[in-house]
């Protein structure tokens, strides 16, 4: 697979080179202190040209057997992750954010990561608390209500 992945690499690095040039040449990008339109997707380019950089260089080298995607039994922790993503979205909009909150990271750590109850809970009233106070209270965001708040 590393050729498949210098190729990507080369693909990647064309289209943030391509980028590179479009946001200098055609759109401009003016200074830090008053950027143009093409200021950010300039500097996007020259990231991901980077990163396709070290993706090329890291993939040199002889050819490695490949790996089965799915190992025996690998598919059990994403199927259990999605159901309780699907809960959540469920749940949000009958109890509201912090119970369905409190819900998610409950279910996550004790579910699919086998976390004890104690730190699972302590995890996810910390988490609740601390998304609600940034984005409820000094943001001022509204979630949907629910049965505590």
């Amino acid at each position: 697979m590393r050729k498949w992945d210098c190729l990507s690499a080369i693909v990647l690095a064309a289209i943030g080179l391509a980028a590179i040039y479009e946001a200098v040449q055609e759109i401009g990008i003016g200074t830090f202190a008053q950027p143009d339109p093409g200021f950010y997707p300039f500097w996007l380019a020259i990231v991901l040209v980077f990163l396709s950089a070290i993706l090329f260089v890291t993939n040199l080298g002889t050819e490695e057997q490949p790996l089965p995607f799915w190992g025996k039994g690998a598919w059990y922790k994403p199927c259990l992750a999605i159901a309780v993503l699907l809960g959540y979205f469920i749940l949000i909009a009958y109890i509201g954010f912090v119970v369905s909150t409190v819900y998610i990271f409950l279910a996550w750590m004790m579910i699919v990561e086998k976390e004890s109850f104690r730190k699972s809970a302590i995890v996810a009233i910390t988490i609740t608390g601390i998304g609600y106070l940034v984005f409820v209270v000094l943001m001022g965001i509204s979630f949907p209500e629910g049965l505590l708040i």
